[in-house]
């Protein structure tokens, strides 16, 4: 027999679906339940790249990260961001979309209201498809010098001053760059159409170097 909370919590996770649509996902055991759901789209969305860095299953996705957010409509699953919980903030792990043109706007949504909405201290490692998406979005740049203290990773920064090298999950190197509203750093001023173009023409360069070096 269900509890009195249970029975409430799944009636406000019922009305969630009917009016706003977005879920938050906090209990492993949650996690799960949406598991297969969540990583046939995350081999969809990075098959272009060989898989989500570092996670050979859904079970590594679960017990990386400490909160989902998901949006659902008509009991399908369109856009899927998962963050891990640190010092206070939500740094992004992995992010996909159904593919479909309402998936992609929802997906947006998120990127923006994590980009623009400071107290959510919500931040990234974005490269590729996401770094467009996340500039797109009005998602504010970190200097690479800035990310390394905030991070506190071993990573290299990059002559241009916004990207860095680290080595990921999957034994490589990667050019990443950080975005967002970090916990400890104050909003800074959105960037100029010509440093987003800058931004975007690098990650297309370091994309190509990447998987260059992986090939070797």
């Amino acid at each position: 027999m269900k509890t009195l909370m249970e029975f409430i919590h799944e009636s406000l996770e019922h009305q969630q679906f009917i009016t706003e649509h977005f879920v938050n996902v906090f209990k492993k055991e949650d996690m799960k339940k949406y598991g297969d759901e969540v990583w046939k789209m995350l081999q969809d969305a990075y098959k272009y790249c060989g898989g989500v860095a570092g996670a050979k299953s859904i079970d590594d996705i679960i017990d990386d990260t400490d909160m989902w957010k998901m949006v659902r409509r008509n009991g399908k699953l369109t856009a899927f961001k998962a963050y891990k919980l640190v010092n206070g903030g939500r740094k992004a792990n992995c992010a996909a979309t159904d593919r479909t043109d309402q998936g992609i706007a929802d997906m947006k949504k998120i990127y923006q209201e994590d980009g623009l909405l400071k107290d959510r201290k919500a931040y990234a490692e974005v490269s590729g498809k996401a770094l467009s998406t996340c500039l797109n979005q009005g998602n504010i740049p970190v200097p690479a010098i800035v990310a390394k203290e905030i991070l506190q990773k071993d990573l290299t920064p990059c002559e241009d001053g916004w990207f860095y090298t680290r080595k990921l999950g999957d034994g490589n190197m990667h050019h990443k760059l950080l975005v967002g509203n970090p916990p400890g750093v104050d909003k800074q001023e959105e960037p100029s159409p010509e440093l987003v173009k800058q931004l975007k023409d690098l990650a297309r360069k370091y994309h190509e170097e990447d998987e260059k070096n992986k090939k070797k």
